[in-house]
């Protein structure tokens, strides 16, 4: 399972207007501090994501749902292994 976590993190940075470049590099690694944990894992699928997000409010939207989803899974099943 992917985890979203910090994803509201990397999407209140979008919404301060910060340029992608300050938030990951051209490989998916974090260059802000508020991106490195939700860039920890999978990070050129989700460096994609954001790139979409910039300009997009919908995908901004959706990367906030996304991990409010993951953090319910994580309370109601605690010994899964969600990331």
């Amino acid at each position: 399972m992917v985890s979203f976590t910090g994803a509201s993190k990397v999407v209140a940075l979008l919404d301060a207007g910060l340029p992608l470049e300050q938030i990951v590099d051209s490989c998916g690694r974090h260059v802000h501090p508020d991106a490195q944990e939700f860039c920890s894992s999978h990070s050129q699928a989700k460096r994609s994501m954001i790139r979409k997000a910039v300009d997009d409010l919908g995908v901004r939207a959706r990367m906030r749902d996304l991990e409010d989803r993951h953090d319910r899974v994580k309370r109601l099943y605690p010994c899964v292994n969600t990331g």
